[in-house]
């Protein structure tokens, strides 16, 4: 079962072991979703001028941070996070946990590395339930199955799992259209460029391995499909593993 521990009580953890120097790497997780960015905007630009807030230590006019342009990138993000105190840090972090789910998958991988795989099963149901819900037929909107794999990069920490998440796509691909019969080029061309990148990753990181048999199983499975399907997996596989 995973274990999802309150907000504060991870964040205390995470902080304890990393300097305060690094806290703004931890923070980059804000990055991962739009909404995130505009939380933590919100939160710089509640002023044009951010200035420490900590009492303790008034600000030092070199130390303030035009924050006037209308954009912020990660430069200004990191500036601006300068000026916070550990502990709100700990409570603007607490707060993007208890708001996006990704940031708590972050986490949940940070913290029990063990349960990554249970964090990867909640993406990959995402994608099946595109190609085969539970109940009705599947619609095959591939945008929601593509994002899913997105989302699911942003909190992964592992080549392996990127790669299996890809290759799974594909088989599903594969699979809906062994159920339905053929599809369309563009469905066809979405299958052949996740698996371009799947095989692209597995040479990469040297994981043939790992991934090789399935790799070529995906491709052995397409055998009679229309649309250059097969042929196309074909010729990228041999050219990754030069062999077929």
């Amino acid at each position: 079962m995973m274990r999802y521990a309150g907000a504060n009580s991870i964040l205390q953890s995470i902080i304890l072991v990393h300097s305060f120097s690094e806290i703004t790497s931890i923070y980059e997780i804000g990055f991962y979703t739009i909404a995130a960015l505009q939380f933590l905007l919100a939160i710089a630009t509640s002023t044009n001028i951010i200035k420490y807030e900590n009492p303790r230590h008034p600000p030092h006019k070199s130390e303030s941070i035009n924050m006037s342009q209308s954009k912020i990138n990660l430069t200004i993000l990191k500036r601006y996070l300068k000026t916070r105190s550990q502990e709100e840090l700990i409570g603007d972090i607490a707060e993007l946990f208890k708001r996006f789910e990704a940031v708590k998958d972050f986490y949940q991988i940070q913290l029990y590395p063990e349960e990554q795989k249970q964090v990867a099963e909640r993406y990959k149901k995402i994608i099946e339930n595109e190609f085969f819900p539970t109940r009705g037929f599947g619609r095959a909107k591939l945008s929601v199955a593509k994002k899913a794999i997105t989302e699911y990069k942003k909190v992964n920490q592992s080549s392996v799992g990127l790669i299996d998440m890809m290759l799974f796509y594909v088989e599903q691909g594969v699979k809906f259209t062994r159920a339905y019969g053929d599809i369309d080029e563009p469905f066809y061309n979405s299958m052949e460029s996740m698996y371009e990148k799947a095989i692209k990753n597995v040479i990469k990181y040297k994981q043939e391995e790992t991934f090789q048999k399935r790799c070529y199983k995906i491709v052995s499975d397409t055998s009679g499909m229309g649309w250059g399907f097969h042929d196309a997996l074909s010729h990228m596989y041999e050219e990754a593993f030069q062999q077929f």
